[in-house]
C-alpha cells in the first residue's frame, strides 16, 4: 500500500509539473493590452527582439522552477516522517544520546540537511540559469559559500526558534501558541533591528558612498520626507550581479540608505533619486511597522493550526518538528495571494511617493525599463504568477500609472 501510495503521489507531482510547464510556456499570454502597445510600457519600444525573448524564457523558467520546488520540499518532508527516516533518527538520537537539548539539536541537523541537499539542484539550476542569461555573475566557490551561509544562518535560527518553542509547549500545554506569539513581537521587532549590521554583512561588503554630491542630494531628500539617516552605504555586487537595486533598512538607529554599485554605474542621477524616494517611501508610510503586523496576523492563525494539526501527533515525538515547518510552509504559500496583495498595494503607494516627490515621471519609467533589461525579468508576466508570486506590481503596470500622469 505504501508504495503505491508514493507511486500515486510521484504521479500526481509529474502531471502537475506538466500542467504548470504547459501553462507557463504554452498557454499564459506574453505581451501588454492593445491599448498600450507602442507606448513606454511596451516592452518592444525599449528591448531588443532578443532581449524580450530572453526575458520571458528566463523569467518562465525561474517561475516553473519555483512551483515545482515548493511541493517537492513537501513531499521530502512527508516522506522524513512517513518513510521511517523520522523515527530511525529519533530512535539513533534517544538511544546514543541523554541530553534532550542535543538530541533536539542532532535530529533537526539530520532533517535539516536532508532538505536542504534535495532543494540544492533546483538552487543550483537557477544559478546557472542566471549565470547563463549574465544576471548572476557569482562564481561557483562564491555561490557555494553564500548556500553554506544560508545553511549556518537558518539551522540556528530555527534551533533556537524550536527549542524555545518546545519549552513553551511543556510549559504551558494548551496555550503554548499564544504565548510563542506573544514573544515572536519583540523577537521580530529585534531581527529587524539586527539585519543591517549582523546578518547582511555577512554577504555583502558595505562602504560609504562614494559619490559625495549624490549622498547629499539623497540625504537631503530622506530628511525632508523625516528620515532620520546620516549616511548611504553602498554595497559591491559588480562582481555578483548585472541587476540593480537599491533600499532602506533597519529601524531606530540601525536605519541605513542602501545603494548597489551596479545601480550608480547604470542608472542616471534622476533615475537613482526616483528609486530612492520609493524606498523612502516605505519609511515614510511606516511600511515595515505594516508589514511586521501583517506577519504577526499570519503567525497567529499559523501557529493556532500547528496547535490542532500537533494535537494528533504523539507528545513525545520528534517528528513533531518536521510537521510544524510543514504545516507552515504549506500555509505561507496558501495564504501568499493574500499577502502579496498587500504587499503590491504598499509598492504602488510607494511609487506614488516617489513621483511626488522628484515629480519626474520619465525618470520613474527609464528606471523601471531598465530593472526590465537588466534583470530580465517579464515586464507583464501571467496572473498567476502575479497573484502567487508578485510581491511588487509588474513594471507594465508600473510605468502604466506614469505614464497616465
Amino acid at each position: 500500500m505504501r508504495k503505491k501510495t508514493v507511486r500515486n503521489v510521484m504521479i500526481g507531482y509529474v502531471v502537475y509539473g506538466i500542467l504548470v510547464w504547459l501553462y507557463l510556456f504554452h498557454f499564459a499570454p506574453t505581451g501588454v493590452p492593445y491599448e498600450y502597445v507602442g507606448t513606454a510600457a511596451d516592452p518592444t519600444t525599449f528591448m531588443t527582439r532578443q532581449q524580450l525573448e530572453t526575458s520571458i524564457q528566463f523569467a518562465r523558467t525561474r517561475h516553473l522552477i519555483f512551483f515545482l520546488s515548493s511541493p517537492f520540499y513537501w513531499l521530502i518532508i512527508f516522506r522524513f516522517i512517513f518513510g521511517g527516516m523520522s523515527e530511525h533518527f529519533e530512535e539513533v538520537v534517544k538511544t546514543r544520546i541523554s541530553n534532550h537539548f542535543l538530541q533536539v539539536l542532532v535530529y533537526y541537523f539530520m532533517f535539516a540537511s536532508i532538505t536542504f541537499i534535495a532543494l540544492l539542484p533546483f538552487r543550483f539550476f537557477s544559478y546557472q540559469l542566471a549565470r547563463f542569461h549574465g544576471t548572476s555573475l557569482m562564481t561557483l566557490p562564491h555561490w557555494l559559500r553564500n548556500r553554506g551561509i544560508d545553511f549556518v544562518v537558518d539551522f540556528l535560527l530555527m534551533l533556537l526558534l524550536i527549542q524555545v518553542v518546545m519549552f513553551l509547549i511543556r510549559a504551558f500545554k494548551k496555550k503554548w501558541w499564544l504565548v510563542t506569539w506573544v514573544l515572536f513581537i519583540p523577537f521580530a521587532f529585534f531581527f529587524m533591528l539586527i539585519q543591517p549590521i549582523l546578518i547582511d554583512p555577512l554577504y555583502r561588503d558595505f562602504q560609504p558612498l562614494q559619490n559625495a554630491g549624490l549622498e547629499e542630494k539623497i540625504l537631503e531628500m530622506a530628511e525632508e520626507a523625516g528620515v532620520a539617516a546620516d549616511r548611504v552605504f553602498e554595497v559591491v555586487m559588480s562582481g555578483q550581479t548585472s541587476t540593480i537595486n537599491g533600499y532602506v533598512t533597519g529601524v531606530g538607529p540601525t536605519a541605513r540608505i542602501v545603494l548597489w554599485d551596479t545601480a550608480l554605474e547604470q542608472l542616471s542621477e534622476n533615475e537613482i533619486l526616483f528609486l530612492m524616494a520609493h524606498e523612502i517611501a516605505h519609511y515614510v508610510n511606516r511600511d515595515i511597522y505594516l508589514g511586521i503586523g501583517v506577519a504577526l496576523v499570519v503567525a497567529l492563525g499559523a501557529l493556532y493550526v500547528v496547535d490542532k494539526v500537533l494535537n494528533k501527533v504523539d507528545k513525545d515525538s520528534f517528528a513533531r518538528i518536521p510537521v510544524a515547518i510543514v504545516t507552515v510552509s504549506i500555509l505561507l504559500f496558501l495564504l501568499s495571494p493574500a499577502t502579496n496583495l498587500i504587499s503590491r498595494r504598499l509598492e504602488a503607494r510607494a511609487d506614488a511617493f516617489a513621483l511626488e516627490m522628484t515629480g519626474d515621471p520619465e525618470a520613474g519609467i527609464s528606471l523601471f525599463q531598465t530593472f526590465a533589461r537588466t534583470s530580465l525579468n517579464e515586464v507583464h508576466p501571467p496572473v498567476v504568477v502575479r497573484v502567487i508570486r508578485s510581491t511588487h506590481p509588474s513594471l507594465f503596470e508600473r510605468m502604466v500609472v506614469l505614464i497616465d500622469e
